[in-house]
C-alpha cells in the first residue's frame, strides 16, 4: 500500500472543504433515501458528482480527494465547485435544524460566519471513537461515536468554562476522561467556533475561531 506523505497547509484546507461537501451529500442522500414520495426531485441532483480535472482549481481537489480520502472520486466533465460552495454554505444553516438521526452526517467545517457560540468535535487520529461526550456542559447534541477523520458540529452554552472534561472511549476499551483547557478568547467570545480535536498523539485540545458574521441593518 502506497504511503502518503502528510498533506500540505494548502491540501489541508482542501482537504477540509472536500471533506464538508461529502458529508452535505452523504446527508442529502440518506434523507432523500427516506423520502415516501420523490416524485419531482432527481436523484442525480442529491448525490456527488464528482470534479472537473480540465480546471485547474478543481483538478486539485480532485488530486486531494484522491489521494487523501476514503470517497470514490468522480470525473465531473464540468464546472462542479463553485455550486458545491454555494449548496455548502446553505447546508451549514439547514443542518442545525434537521433531526438528531442525521448526526453522523453533519459535519460543516467553518461555523465561523454563523451567528452564536458553535461546537466541532474533530478526530485527527487513526482509531475509531465509540463515544465522546463533554462533561457538565450543555453541548447540544452530543457528540457520541466519532470516526477517524470525521467531525460533528453542537451548540455550545456561553459562557464557557476555564476547562471542560472530556470523556471518551476506543471500541473494546474503558473510558477515558482528561481536562481541557478553553482559549481564553472563547470564554470571553459569544459568538464563534470551539473545535475540540482528538489528535495524532490520543489527546484532547481545544482551539477557537472568532465569529465573522454581522448582523444585518
Amino acid at each position: 500500500m502506497k504511503r502518503l506523505k502528510e498533506p500540505s497547509p494548502v491540501d489541508r484546507s482542501r482537504l477540509r472543504e472536500i471533506r464538508e461537501i461529502f458529508s452535505m451529500f452523504h446527508a442529502m442522500g440518506k434523507c432523500y433515501e427516506g423520502l415516501m414520495d420523490k416524485s419531482g426531485i432527481h436523484a442525480e441532483l442529491v448525490g456527488f458528482q464528482g470534479f472537473d480535472t480540465h480546471r485547474s482549481e478543481e483538478a486539485e481537489f480532485y488530486r486531494v480527494a484522491f489521494d487523501y480520502s476514503c470517497e470514490r472520486v468522480f470525473e465531473s466533465h464540468e464546472r462542479v465547485l463553485h455550486r458545491y460552495r454555494s449548496m455548502a454554505k446553505r447546508w451549514i444553516i439547514a443542518a442545525e435544524f434537521l433531526p438528531s438521526d442525521l448526526d453522523d452526517s453533519l459535519v460543516p467545517l467553518d461555523l465561523t460566519d454563523l451567528p452564536g457560540m458553535h461546537l466541532v468535535y474533530e478526530n485527527a487520529a487513526d482509531i475509531d471513537l465509540e463515544s465522546a461526550s463533554v462533561a457538565s456542559m450543555g453541548f447540544d447534541p452530543p457528540c457520541g461515536e466519532l470516526v477517524s477523520c470525521g467531525q460533528k458540529c453542537g451548540a455550545a452554552r456561553e459562557p464557557l468554562p476555564a476547562q471542560l472534561t472530556m470523556t471518551w472511549r476506543v471500541r473494546g476499551e474503558s473510558d477515558r476522561t482528561a481536562d481541557v483547557a478553553v482559549p481564553e478568547a472563547a470564554r470571553r467570545a459569544s459568538r464563534g467556533e470551539l473545535r475540540l480535536t482528538f489528535g495524532k498523539t490520543k489527546t484532547w485540545s481545544a482551539t477557537f475561531r472568532e465569529s465573522t458574521y454581522q448582523e444585518e441593518d
